[in-house]
């Protein structure tokens, strides 16, 4: 087994259980790491440092209810690998679900997580946080 697979399977593990610890110790400082979509989704944006990195898995933890996390292939090409998969999530606050197919981009280097771009349909989350269906949103 490579090791980029071994450590996307060991990160995405982690993540599955909540480890955020041990996904944090599987990921660089700075790392690049990009989930974009709207503002009013706490944990989208852009971060770099470990400290960023706890903000955005706790974000997600605390304040969704993970219904379902699917993961369909994991394609890896050297240090490159691409998860595709889908999820389901209730978000506390509202009571709204949101599902999405996703895409993430890990980059593997040294055996740390050096990017971390996620790819998913952040307009149905912003919904379910209560954002409005207005266009251009």
């Amino acid at each position: 087994m490579s090791d980029t697979r071994q450590t996307v399977e060991t990160f995405l593990a982690g993540l599955g259980k909540g480890d955020i610890d041990g996904v944090l110790g599987l990921c660089a400082d700075p790392i690049d790491m990009a989930v974009h979509g709207s503002p009013l989704v706490p944990w989208l944006g852009r971060r770099s440092s470990h400290i960023q990195v706890a903000e955005f898995f706790n974000l997600i933890h605390n304040l969704c209810t993970p219904e379902r996390f699917e993961i369909e292939t994991i394609v890896v090409d050297g240090d490159e690998a691409v998860v595709l998969g889908d999820f389901r999530y209730l978000v506390n606050e509202t009571g709204k679900n949101f599902d999405s197919t996703f895409a993430l981009r890990l980059t593997v280097t040294g055996g740390r997580v050096t990017r971390y771009h996620m790819h998913e349909d952040s307009y149905a989350i912003h919904l379910a946080f209560g954002g409005d269906g207005e266009p251009g949103v």
